[in-house]
């Protein structure tokens, strides 16, 4: 188990949304979908995808999990930490 310590990131959040982000295009890109189709699957437009593929926009909770059940696979599966 991860231990966090006060003011002690594990690794910096910009890069763990890029690493996300990386794992997201990985995923869409194996599934066969467009960042349109990601998007029109889950609620979200096609810039809002690419914003979260990038690092530059955080993906939250739902979209996560919503991309995760689209994607078929688990939000663990996309846990840039693993």
């Amino acid at each position: 188990m991860l231990e966090f310590k006060q003011n002690t990131p594990i690794c910096g959040m910009s890069e763990l949304h890029v690493k996300l982000g990386k794992l997201l295009r990985y995923k869409r890109k194996q599934k066969g979908y467009s960042q349109q189709e990601l998007g029109d699957r889950v609620g979200y437009d096609q810039r809002a995808i690419s914003s979260f593929e990038k690092g530059i926009r955080k993906v939250d909770a739902i979209a996560l999990f919503a991309m995760a059940g689209e994607l078929e696979c688990s939000v663990n599966d996309l846990n840039p930490l693993n």
